[in-house]
């Protein structure tokens, strides 16, 4: 199980942040007709912590969690309930029981997107960075 499919599966059980979003979590980017609020999150990085013997299976993934919503307060909203679950947390994540070491948040950043139609009704963000430690599979060979 890769950290992004555990973690889908995990922000999708997660009743603070589903009486917000409902089903809207994606993975990478948002469909075309995708409504607000919704979370789109990704992988930005992946480091091994290998040793003298190989591959130790402990990774830490940078993942960023954007909050998607039509004001800034819902954005905001939103993006508390992903701090409040995931800051902190260590434990299984996901259907498959990915391990998780720990879970910190990083940088956090605000923005507004302008309208990319002839409405005047903007999408307001909030970006999380996320440095995730858990466990893979270790290749043999």
């Amino acid at each position: 199980m890769t950290i992004q499919t555990a973690l889908n599966s995990y922000l999708l059980t997660q009743s603070t942040i589903t009486a917000i979003v409902a089903a809207e979590v994606y993975q990478g980017f948002a469909p075309e007709g995708a409504t607000l609020p919704r979370i789109v999150f990704s992988r930005v990085s992946r480091q091994a912590f290998d040793h003298l013997g190989g591959a130790s299976g402990l990774v830490r993934s940078r993942v960023q969690i954007d909050s998607y919503a039509t004001t800034p307060d819902a954005a905001q909203t939103l993006a508390e309930a992903i701090r409040a679950t995931l800051h902190g947390y260590s434990g299984s994540m996901g259907s498959e029981a990915l391990i998780v070491r720990s879970s910190t948040i990083g940088d956090q950043r605000s923005k507004f997107i302008d309208p990319i139609d002839a409405s005047s009704v903007g999408v307001f963000l909030e970006s999380q960075d996320f440095m995730i430690a858990h466990h893979e599979t270790i290749p043999t060979f």
